[in-house]
Parts: C-alpha cells; sequence; structure tokens
C-alpha cells in the first residue's frame, strides 16, 4: 500500500527513541531495550514489564496475537514463547543446540505453532516447528548471489514469505519456499520519512524520536 497520502490517525509514546518495538493486532504496544520485554496494553496505559536473565539482549519480539508472544535472541540464539502476562511458557528452544549456524531473523507464521528462520550460513530459510523443532522447509542459498547484504525486514504476509534486502531488494517466497519473483522497492516518502517503520493492521507505523506516528489510508 502506498502510504505517500497517509493520514494522521494518533501517535504512541516509547521509554525512550532508542527503544525497539512492535504491535499486535489490537495495538498493544511492545518496547524492549537490553534483556527487558515492556507491555503497554492500551494507549496512554500503564506499562508492565518481564526481565529474561538467561539472556543478554533481546533481538526480536514477534507477537503472534494477543495472547502469545515469541521472542529471540540472536546473541544466544534462544527462542522463547511467552504469554499475555509475558511469563516465559516453557523451556528456551536452543537454536545452537539444533544444529544452526547463526540465525539472524525470525518470523511468525500464519500456520500454529510455525517460524520462519533465517540463517545467516548458505543463506538458508527454514520453516520451523516450535512444538515438534523439526525443520520442515530448507532452501540453502535463497539470496543466490547477493552478498554482503542484510535482511531488513523478514515477515510473511498472505502466505508469502518477503524478504526485504539493505540492497533495496525485495525477494517473495510461496509457502513451500519457492522463490517468486525479485523486484526493487520503490521508496516512497510520507511526510519527511521515507517508509513505514511497521504496517500492521492497515495502518503505517513512523518512530519519530520517542513518538510512532500512526497513519492510515487516506
Amino acid at each position: 500500500m502506498n502510504w505517500a497520502q497517509g493520514n494522521l490517525l494518533h501517535s504512541l509514546t516509547l521509554i525512550s527513541k532508542t527503544a525497539h518495538w512492535t504491535v499486535d493486532e489490537y495495538e498493544q504496544l511492545y518496547q524492549w531495550e537490553n534483556n527487558t520485554l515492556y507491555k503497554q496494553q492500551l494507549q496512554g496505559g500503564p506499562l508492565f514489564s518481564e526481565s529474561f536473565k538467561s539472556i543478554s539482549e533481546l533481538t526480536q519480539v514477534c507477537p503472534v496475537n494477543s495472547l502469545r508472544i515469541v521472542i529471540f535472541s540472536a546473541d544466544q540464539q534462544l527462542i522463547g514463547q511467552l504469554d499475555n502476562t509475558l511469563s516465559l511458557q516453557g523451556d528456551w528452544i536452543n537454536l545452537s543446540e539444533l544444529g544452526f549456524g547463526n540465525v539472524e531473523r525470525i518470523a511468525v507464521s500464519a500456520r500454529p505453532d510455525y517460524l520462519w528462520l533465517y540463517d545467516s550460513w548458505r543463506q538458508r530459510l527454514v520453516l520451523f516447528n516450535c512444538r515438534t523443532q523439526i525443520n520442515e522447509q530448507v532452501v540453502d542459498y535463497a539470496l543466490g548471489n547477493e552478498e554482503d547484504v542484510h535482511l531488513v525486514q523478514f515477515y510473511e504476509s498472505t502466505m508469502q514469505l518477503h524478504v526485504e534486502l539493505s540492497n533495496g531488494l525485495h525477494v517473495l517466497f510461496d509457502r513451500n519456499l519457492t522463490q517468486l519473483n525479485t523486484q526493487t522497492q520503490a521508496q516512497t516518502s510520507l511526510n519527511s520519512f521515507q517508509k513505514c517503520d511497521l504496517e500492521r493492521n492497515g495502518r503505517c507505523y513512523v518512530q519519530d524520536n520517542a513518538k510512532i506516528l500512526v497513519y492510515g489510508p487516506k
């Protein structure tokens, strides 16, 4: 969707301009710094938090829905599953013990219990079952001849896996990890911003210092 003429709906407040953040389907705000995760259920409502002493730093927080959140630490190669109170459910999944080289990013799948993983070793894409801890699908050298690039966005939408790279390429895979196409991402401007930091719930979320500006289609 082109957000160049987006309509500003409201804003969300971050604990600091350096905090990482995301939202879930109900626009509950998740923020994290180091190994501490903060959750705000309502706009302007109270924050509650949880620290995870098994890891030094959270890399990603991925809400599956409002009741289940997946967290990931690239440094420790650990995945944890949380409930809506931010309590860890079960044991950490140790990717190093499962034979992964260096998982850099994860993404939630619409299929229950599944995650997409990107392992920089052999540019490997994996459909991973969190419950059985089995790799259901694996494709090596998924990015072809692209070198010296890193992932900018990694997400599933409408049963397709999207991989956006730092060189501007957008690589699209189907649910069986068959590559569908590769195209260059056109950069559109939204006021003084180049693109959405997060696109979810039919809205565009753009960080401006310690604020998140929420735009809807105009």
